[in-house]
């Protein structure tokens, strides 16, 4: 049977005449399981970025594809298929720009895809559901042939077995390859809606390598670009530095001032106005109110008219307020008639229509005027200030008719009065400003010594890096280690010596299968768990030959795919078959470097990023490149009003200024690069090379927690190959001799976790690596006791227990274990659980001997309690479900954290299995290990302070591993409730909100609380062994930063929510 491949080597996007976008037409033949794609809109190649970076995101190997019209004068219009080409190849994009004009002749068609790198391939040669006419058809082919054409598409939608047979006879009488595609346009529109095609994979691999051969022909021709060289990065002068700080607070005191005084103040002016306005039309009401009571006098006859107004007259008189006491009230009639003025007494009686204010108003006519038609008024006018005659001052009255008598009641408010509150606000605003004003000065002052003192110390750490990054730039072009990226069986990334090796240009990386690279077996158990651990095999290089090497691989994980790296050394001549002394000495010198590349490739890419070379996009591209040059850079960030818009590189000067024939003075918009594409600086190496690889680019912005550019990493920069690896050490263990060699190996663990801390390795991913190390240990520690003890009499499994059972160990942890065998007779039972109990001795001692301490309480597989048959086991968990009280929880818990580490894992399963069945019967015991999870307090104060406790030498600490038993019992409690099999404290809080137990909220939270306590813990104990002290968990606060600190207390107070949902859902109370 045929090994076929599906491919869709011919699709249309809506910049031709196709439906889809070019990325959703990517996605579409994703979907469909295409292995390999082009997109061949008619006579552009405009989609071609867009539907590249959405195929490789779905795995699809991409080739660069167009659809050429031509025409000649004998067989009239046909299309020619372009695969593999530079889209940016000049003449090439010459020819698209007349072709979009018309058909172009068929010979300089297949010219220009030759030049640029490219092969042509004769489209839908028959035109489906008609008659072929093969000898037309071969007369054609030859003529085309002569003109350098290289294929045919001899799978086509709509084509029988039958011709696509002939087809490919045909392709072969000629030397010609074949191509497999549907015309795929979309729904309801010409061509295919299938959105595959199959071909046979030998004639894939055919197709396959002409192309590479072409593409690698086109490179070997083209100028390599030459590095330019180092110069260090001018900075800005103390002066500008100073300007930054001290610019902005001069406009930022000068803002507030006119604020100040041109809208505060006089805002409150105009409100203190208005409110005195109301105050006097207030208090006038008030003295309204003694005349409304004598009028009533009168007209009840208890005095007469006369006697009425006299005694009203006399009681407003001696009415004053105001802060002096002598702001007054004042009466006149509407025949302008002054009845009384209690400082003007010389006008009291007079008829006062002629007196005027000194801008010549009369002002108690006014007063009459304005209250004619009306109840009450205000008016302005100038009167003498208060009680002093001699002084004028601009006035503002409230009045009011007395309608019964005829009478006018009023008082004013003197504007000066207003003016004057206004002054005294206004000096204290200023006293306080200029206080404010003086203390910023000061603050300033500060900030700038401690500004330049940062400045100094960041202009020496960019010295630093960039001398790091010199000598990185150094190493990586003097490696001789191949690293190869491979994304779900397919080939992602490859540095240039794996690509010297495979004789395989990056363009066709991606159409390669990892069998057709490796040795079959070696295939295998590279993507097995263990993976390959620098043994020796052989590469198959593009050609067909072999190259010795010594390969290694690990596994990563990628946006949700798995995927592994290899790293390949080639063997030097003569190194096969040397003595074994000489050989091991080699190996061993050999596993370390290519173990040292893999842990590279977890390490944060911040570090290995230079300083970023900006220009503005409206500036030459002369500048721009003078710049580069300047600073030693290989390419340049393109802004706009400040923002970065896009990127300028050496293969963009080369190929759209220098080889189009244009001018240094075109703007860099014309010849930029965009989208940009950027990393986070804590993003690891690999991740950075798989975002180059997917969108295809060569340099990476690099942003920092901000979100700020920071830097600009090359794909260069990351071949860098010397750090630790987690699989020498697993390795090392599982091959040890004795259990003396095992604590030999394990010696090198801290030195792991300090690589993996400080390279801000996620902490799930160093607690399950050094759980993988102790898993380790206790594989090989079993597997010496049965070379010693003989074959085990029964099967059984190995449990770890406790933080090994969760994959959550650190360098602090003692042991925790158990053995269950299966059920045998009873009289075999006691010679069975001795054999165990012996192989659970020789385990314990021989990790007591690697440095894991003794459990205290004694869960050991060596105690006999602990060594039992499975009927046991679901015995001892039933009891502890059925009458376990709250305070028993803390010596039963650790058991129900079991995983099988060596032996029949069927064990492990079927005693889960009994245990939720337990559970399940056994409601009480929820609410008691409820309880028991709240029996946790936060170590905080009522203030906020962290609660200490008396620790060794007199020092107060805090137990971080009782921090996060909260979290842990948490996970572990809706676990138990909702029948969750998941053991790892991460991945229960996963499972749970993806059944729908946890909210998004609650569960992001205790994923943050976890991440950062078993991060604290795990630094804490590495700075522990860095000051030669065993690592542990009590830790002094003195020793944390104020932000270490302070997220401590978040973390603590977080618990304590996380324990109110407890109590809430269990006991019925928050």
């Amino acid at each position: 049977m045929t090994d076929l491949f599906r491919v869709n080597l011919h699709g249309h996007s809506l910049l031709s005449d196709g439906e889809l976008a070019p990325a959703a037409l990517a996605e579409r033949l994703a979907a469909s399981g295409v292995r390999a794609a082009a997109l061949t809109d008619h006579d552009t190649v405009e989609g071609l970025p867009a539907f590249r970076e959405a195929a490789r995101r779905r795995g699809v190997g991409v080739i660069s594809g167009v659809e050429l019209t031509v025409a000649d004068h004998e067989a009239g219009e046909k299309h020619i298929l372009g695969y593999g080409f530079d889209p940016d190849h000049p003449p090439l994009r010459a020819l698209l720009a007349r072709a979009a004009q018309g058909p172009v002749p068929p010979a300089e068609a297949i010219r220009a895809l030759h030049d640029a790198g490219g092969l042509a391939v004769l489209a839908h040669p028959v035109v489906p559901g008609e008659k072929p006419d093969m000898a037309a058809l071969e007369t054609l082919v030859g003529r085309y042939r002569d003109w350098g054409l290289d294929g045919l598409e001899a799978y086509y939608a709509g084509y029988s077995e039958a011709l696509s047979r002939d087809l490919v006879a045909l392709a072969a009488r000629h030397g010609l390859v074949v191509s497999a595609g549907t015309d795929f346009h979309g729904q309801g529109l010409p061509g295919s809606t299938a959105a595959a095609a199959e071909m046979p994979l030998a004639l894939w691999r055919e197709f396959r390598d002409a192309l590479l051969r072409r593409s690698a022909g086109a490179a070997a021709g083209a100028p390599s670009p030459q590095p330019p060289g180092h110069r260090a990065v001018p900075r800005p002068g103390r002066r500008a530095f100073l300007l930054r700080i001290l610019l902005p607070t001069a406009l930022a005191v000068a803002l507030f001032t006119v604020a100040l005084f041109r809208v505060l103040i006089p805002a409150f002016e105009q409100r203190l106005l208005e409110r005195k306005r109301d105050t006097i039309r207030e208090l006038t009401n008030v003295a309204m109110g003694i005349l409304a009571e004598s009028d009533a006098d009168a007209r009840d006859g208890r005095l007469t008219l006369a006697e009425a107004q006299r005694t009203a007259a006399a009681r407003v008189r001696d009415l004053r307020y105001g802060n002096e006491g002598k702001d007054y009230f004042w009466i006149t009639d509407l025949d302008v008639r002054m009845i009384m003025h209690p400082y003007r007494t010389d006008l009291n009686g007079r008829d006062v229509s002629d007196f005027q204010d000194p801008r010549g108003v009369r002002i108690f006519v006014e007063f009459a005027n304005a209250l004619r038609d009306r109840s009450d008024a205000y008016v302005e006018y100038v009167w003498q200030w208060k009680d002093d005659p001699d002084r004028l001052e601009p006035k503002q009255s409230y009045i009011k008719k007395f309608a019964p008598w005829g009478w006018i009641l009023g008082t004013g408010l003197y504007i000066e009065d207003v003016q004057a509150e206004i002054r005294a606000m206004a000096g204290r605003l200023v006293r306080i400003s200029l206080g404010i004003t003086v203390l910023c000065a000061l603050l300033l002052v500060f900030v700038a010594a401690q500004s330049a003192r940062l400045e100094r110390r960041r202009a020496k750490a960019e010295d630093e890096l960039r001398e790091s990054h010199e000598k990185y730039r150094t190493l990586v072009e003097s490696a001789t280690e191949g690293t190869l990226m491979v994304l779900e069986g397919r080939p992602a990334f490859a540095n240039p010596t794996m690509l010297a090796l495979l004789d395989v240009p990056e363009s066709g990386l991606g159409l390669l299968d990892l069998d057709e690279i490796l040795a079959a077996d070696a295939a295998v158990r590279a993507q097995e768990p263990a993976g390959l651990n620098a043994e020796e095999t052989v590469l198959r290089r593009r050609d067909g030959s072999a190259v010795d090497v010594v390969l290694s691989s690990s596994r990563i994980s990628f946006a949700g795919r798995e995927g592994l790296v290899l790293v390949a050394r080639p063997l030097r001549s003569g190194e096969r078959g040397r003595t074994p002394a000489r050989r091991d000495r080699d190996r061993d010198g050999l596993i370390a470097d290519l173990q040292a590349s893999l842990m590279f490739l977890h390490e944060p890419v911040g570090p290995l990023a230079g300083p970023p070379v900006f220009c503005d996009l409206r500036e030459a591209a002369a500048k721009g490149a003078a710049l580069m040059t300047a600073r030693g850079a290989s390419a340049v960030v393109v802004t706009a009003q400040g923002e970065p818009v896009g990127l300028v590189t050496d293969s963009d000067i080369r190929a759209r200024l220098v080889a189009a024939g244009r001018g240094g003075d075109v703007p860099l918009r014309e010849i930029m690069s965009a989208p940009l594409v950027s990393i986070e600086g804590q993003a690891l190496v690999y991740e950075a090379i798989l975002a180059m690889r997917e969108r295809d680019v060569d340099h990476l912005l690099v942003r920092d927690e901000k979100g700020a550019v920071s830097g600009l990493v090359r794909n260069r920069d990351l071949l860098l190959f010397h750090r630790y690896s987690l699989a020498v050490l697993t390795q090392e263990i599982r091959h040890a001799a004795s259990p003396e060699v095992i604590a030999a190996a394990r010696l090198g663990l801290p030195r792991l976790v300090k690589v993996l801390v400080e390279g801000g390795a996620k902490a799930r991913n160093i607690t399950r690596a050094v759980t993988a190390v102790t898993d380790a240990a206790v594989h090989r520690l079993i597997e010496l006791a049965v070379a010693d003890l003989g074959p085990p009499p029964a099967r059984f499994a190995f449990l770890a227990l406790g933080s090994e059972g969760r994959e959550e160990q650190t360098l602090a942890s003692d042991q925790d274990h158990a053995i269950v065998f299966e059920d045998v007779p009873a009289e075999r039972e006691a010679a069975v659980q001795a054999y165990f109990l012996d192989m659970g001795r020789r385990v314990s001692d021989g990790l007591a001997l690697a440095g894991y301490p003794l459990c205290l309480g004694g869960i050991m597989a060596s105690n006999p309690r602990w060594c039992q048959p499975l009927r046991t086991w679901r015995g001892y968990f039933a009891e502890w479900l059925r009458t376990a009280e709250p305070e028993d929880i803390l010596d039963l818990k650790i058991f129900f954290d079991f995983r099988a580490v060596h032996g029949d894992a069927e064990f492990a399963a079927a005693l889960r299995r009994s245990v939720d069945e337990d559970l399940a019967q056994e409601p009480p015991f929820l609410l008691h290990y409820a309880q028991y999870t709240l029996q946790y307090k936060a170590p905080l104060s009522f203030f906020g302070h962290i609660v200490l406790e008396e620790g060794k030498e007199g020092a107060k600490t805090f137990n971080i591993k009782d921090a996060l038993m909260p979290v842990n019992n948490f996970a572990r409690l809706y676990a138990f409730r909702h029948g969750v099999a998941e053991v790892n404290t991460l991945d229960r809080l996963h499972a749970l909100l993806e059944i729908g137990a946890l909210r998004e909220g609650l569960h992001d939270e205790a994923v943050k609380v976890y991440d950062y306590l078993m991060q604290l813990r795990l630094a804490h104990q590495v700075k522990a062994i860095d000051r030669g002290e065993p690592p542990g968990n009590d830790i002094d606060p003195r020793g944390l930063t104020h932000i270490e600190v302070s997220l401590l207390k978040q973390a603590f107070a977080q618990i304590a929510d996380i324990q109110k949902k407890i109590s809430y859902d269990f006991l019925g109370s928050a």
